[in-house]
């Protein structure tokens, strides 16, 4: 403002993303313009004299512009300004930009740390210069890059969190502490270094670590064989060829040392949109052939240059250069086979462990690394750009992985050891050869993950056909899978799913939740505990978790029973099942020490994520929001209960159970039943749709003569078909003279009713084998079975309902515990001792009456079981054990059988008494 008003013109301007965005954060908030100059007047809607936004300022008038808005700024296109402010000058449009640029007398912009790519700083800010004084204000990072020729009188100033004033040291603290260290954020906010923020690929690739000097990698240039040195020197091409676009022309070269470092020694770049001359595949061959023979004086010979495939016009050029003048190189097309998230994983690897470096003077290699990044359109697929140093270089070290790293070096050396071992040992035995098969090393890439995992089997439980096929769409999987095939265009085949994944885990579950008879809890000393549980099970209304939580472990695998506490809904503990998407596991020398919960909560359109951290003794409670950063748990109006420093208790249990169904292939987590078997209901309903396709196909036809359709009676006009019940073919009609040919014929096309069947059936005993009987879904189940018959076809139910069984006993049993000890400690009891749980349930499949009585019939007349044994086996716990005494008794009586008081010779002592 005191250039405004030490300047001539009347015309000036402010420029913001919008207009709006000017008025918060520079004209009305506090400490802004209309708060410090008082004389200012803000006509935010214009006024009969000037129509846009403007501010009235000692006869003076300041434009307020919106750079966001094309239209807009193009209105004041022509006029010149005295001052021109642009407020965050780096989310500009760059047109805009260079417009303002040249029509003005004064500029002033602001910016934040970001991409070093964008336009704005090449043309603008990078040529500019700090004063000589402040110069050490400006970190080296960004020093480093004000490289562009200066404009006289441009200044670059950098201001820090000390810099403003209106800050308290404790209010820094806290902006300081709200982004991680390490992370690009704390860069770009906390160190105003420059890089993009989110999206990096090599998000781990820091300056001060992996960026040395030509001095520190020519110490790797010794003879001495017993200290690190280079083993290997290569070099790769990457090749483009245009004027219009960035493309560029990168040549690296790197160094590869006995321990497993790559060194990137040197870079060549060119860009055709810079030469007026440009570079055609026959320059590229000397350049190249120039750039290896310096670097082979300076560093080492690079035997073999890998070059980009994708240009055979230049690999084409150097095998004639070749031919024609002699090359003591050689030239071969770059290893592609590795794909490119591969080769990323493999950097970012040997970054994570110091065995990946750039020498400094590689100025492009380093800004390419940290602004190359990821499509925001697609997942695990890098930008098409930013990437040709990097590409460059991939082609130069692919070759040569396998001697990268520490890990795999050392690997090396063993075998390297044990193969000599080997040779000595059958040198021995010169009497027997043996060749011995190389070692290989195997890599299997997941194309999913649990969480994925997860919500693909929940898919199938749900049993939507239209989401299925959105599923596998999104899915990276093999595209001969029946939902994940397309039609060839033009033709369509109804996908119908079979619903038999529901099925299996619905019944199951209701098969073991059916013999559920409780849960009862004994003590020699006192029945409270009896009558708190049993309260507790009513409450919670424990049948319906154990029923829910029997079904997730059929889908998902896993879970995790949570107790918790809240008077505001219930007196008693509360008892919660999470689903395996939902937590997480901490292991410990295999074992479960801590449980995760995860929950989600939207809040004034944000997403917030809450994870409650159960372990052995405590419970720690954190807040996330939707960018995964920890905020105040009070964030959430639905966690203001929540004390921060969480829940402590007794160390030797936790207030979680988990439970684990069968083995993933991701370590400690559970499996399920629909994962191992989804490519079995995938052919299952393959089979089913083509046949439900060919009965479609195989409808009866009918084809009826012009003359013989049926007509309106009214209008005479041929009545239309109609699917349901008017259904014919036109044909033409017989114009011979009798008219024979005009009949109506049907035909009716053949099914291969049995070949379908067969399918089906095969399909069907993939999906069944090893978890369910299918009588007991009542599938071929025949009506004229004895019980022993259909007892005999319901085995495997039988296993799989044991396992379940099994499994919800032993997390019952763990349940009541945490429960009972729960409460009673904080009801301040202590942990309870002396219990006994015992799980209830009763028998599946049982053979009838008839057959049991039939049996302990023959085992009583065999003196095989005695009467107490028989009663209970007959009856079970469908009688009570008073009722089972009775007729105990019953029986002995009526056969005969007395039991009688043991007396000793004593007993007849019992009447006399001493006088």
């Amino acid at each position: 403002m005191r250039m405004v008003s030490q300047s001539s013109k009347k015309i000036h301007a402010i420029a913001a993303k919008t207009t709006g965005k000017a008025e918060e954060t520079i004209i009305q908030q506090d400490n802004g313009i209309l708060d410090l100059h008082r004389n200012a007047v803000y006509c935010g809607n214009g006024d009969k004299d000037y129509k846009l936004p403007h501010i009235k300022f000692e006869g003076k008038i300041i434009y307020i512009l919106g750079y966001s808005s094309r239209d807009k700024w193009e209105m004041v296109l022509g006029a010149q300004f005295g001052c021109v402010y642009i407020d965050e000058i780096n989310t500009a449009d760059i047109e805009f930009i260079r417009e303002m640029s040249t029509r003005n007398d004064y500029l002033l912009a602001t910016l934040n740390p970001d991409d070093p790519s964008l336009p704005v700083y090449k043309e603008f800010v990078n040529r500019s210069r700090p004063f000589k004084k402040y110069a050490n204000d400006v970190p080296p990072e960004i020093m480093a890059e004000l490289t562009e020729e200066p404009v006289p009188n441009w200044r670059y100033w950098f201001f820090s969190f000390t810099d403003n004033l209106s800050l308290t040291p404790e209010q820094v603290e806290k902006k300081k502490a709200s982004a991680p260290k390490g992370t690009k954020l704390y860069k770009n906010k906390i160190l105003g270094l420059r890089g993009r923020a989110t999206g990096l690929v090599f998000s781990n690739f820091e300056r001060a670590r992996h960026i040395k000097t030509k001095e520190w990698a020519k110490r790797f240039l010794n003879s001495d064989r017993k200290s690190e040195h280079f083993i290997q020197f290569t070099a790769g091409l990457d090749t483009a060829y245009s004027q219009k676009s960035p493309d560029t022309i990168a040549m690296t070269f790197f160094g590869i040392t006995n321990k497993g470092k790559c060194i990137q020694l040197d870079e060549r770049v060119y860009n055709n949109a810079e030469l007026q001359t440009p570079i055609a595949p026959s320059d590229t061959v000397r350049n190249f052939i120039d750039f290896l023979d310096r670097n082979r004086e300076e560093w080492g010979f690079a035997r073999t240059a890998f070059i980009d495939n994708a240009d055979q016009a230049t690999i084409t050029e150097y095998q004639k250069y070749k031919r024609q003048h002699g090359c003591i190189y050689d030239f071969a097309n770059a290893w592609k086979k590795t794909k490119i998230i591969d080769r990323i994983n493999l950097v970012l690897g040997w970054l994570a462990t110091d065995c990946y470096f750039v020498l400094e003077h590689c100025k492009n290699t380093i800004a390419e690394f940290e602004i190359y990044s990821w499509r925001e359109d697609k997942d695990n697929t890098p930008e098409d750009g930013h990437d040709h140093c990097i590409n460059s270089g991939q082609y130069a070290w692919l070759p040569f992985k396998n001697i990268i790293g520490k890990i795999l070096l050392e690997l090396k050396k063993m075998g390297l050891i044990n193969r000599m071992a080997d040779t000595i040992r059958t040198g021995l035995r010169n009497f027997l050869h043996i060749t011995k098969a190389p070692d290989r090393t195997i890599t299997v890439d997941e194309t999913s993950n649990h969480q994925t995992e997860c919500f693909t089997n929940r898919i199938w439980y749900w049993g939507n056909s239209r989401q299925l096929s959105q599923l596998y769409t999104q899915l990276d999987s093999d595209k001969t899978r029946f939902w994940s095939a397309e039609c060839t265009k033009g033709l369509k085949i109804r996908k119908i799913h079979t619903g038999l994944p529901a099925l299996i885990c619905d019944t199951l579950a209701n098969i073991v939740i059916a013999d559920y008879n409780g849960t009862e809890v004994t003590s020699k000393n006192t029945t409270a505990y009896a009558e708190r549980w049993a309260e507790i099970e009513k409450e919670n209304k424990l049948a319906g978790v154990i029923k829910q939580m029997l079904l997730d472990l059929c889908v998902v695998g896993d879970g995790a029973f949570k107790v918790s506490f809240d008077t505001a809904v219930s007196d008693v503990p509360i008892v919660e099942w999470y689903p395996a998407e939902n937590i997480d596991f901490t292991y410990v020398r295999g074992r479960i020490r801590e449980v995760k919960f995860y929950t989600d909560y939207t809040q004034n359109h944000r997403h917030f994520r809450f994870e409650e951290t159960y372990g052995y003794g405590y419970i720690r409670y954190v807040l996330y929001d939707d960018n995964g950063r920890e905020v105040d748990l009070h964030t959430v109006k639905a966690l203001d209960w929540i004390d921060s420093n969480g829940v402590t208790f007794d160390t030797s249990y936790m207030w979680a159970v988990p439970v684990i169904y069968g083995k993933s292939c991701h370590k400690g987590i559970g499996a399920g039943i629909i994962g191992i078997k989804t490519d079995a209901f995938d052919s299952l309903d393959e089979v089913w749709s083509q046949w439900m396709d060919a009965l479609r196909a195989c409808r009866t036809k009918q084809y009826v003569p012009e003359c013989l359709i049926p007509r309106n009676p009214e209008t005479c006009q041929p009545i239309s078909p109609n699917p349901f019940d008017n259904r014919f073919i036109a044909v033409g009609n017989d114009m011979s003279e009798n008219g024979n040919g005009n009949r109506i014929y049907t035909e009716s096309p053949q099914i291969q009713h049995e070949s379908y069947l067969s399918s089906y059936i095969t399909a069907l005993d993939l999906c069944l084998q090893g978890v369910i009987s299918p009588s007991t879904l009542g599938i071929d189940t025949k009506k004229l079975d004895n019980a022993e018959a259909q007892r005999e076809k319901e085995k495997t139910t039988l296993y799989t309902r044991q396992n379940l069984v099994e499994l919800t006993e032993n997390a019952m049993q763990s349940l009541v515990n945490a429960v009972l000890n729960a409460d009673s400690e904080l009801n301040g009891k202590g942990i309870v001792d002396g219990i006994e749980v015992s799980v209830n349930f009763g028998e599946y499949a049982n053979p009838s009456f008839e057959s049991q009585v039939e049996t302990v019939s023959k085992a009583r007349q065999g003196g095989l079981m005695s009467v107490e044994t028989s009663v209970e086996e007959l009856y079970g716990d469908s009688k009570s054990d008073d009722w089972k005494a009775e007729e105990v008794q019953r029986i002995k009586e009526e056969q005969g059988i007395a039991s009688e008081k043991e007396t000793s010779s004593f007993d007849d002592l019992a009447g006399l008494t001493d006088e």
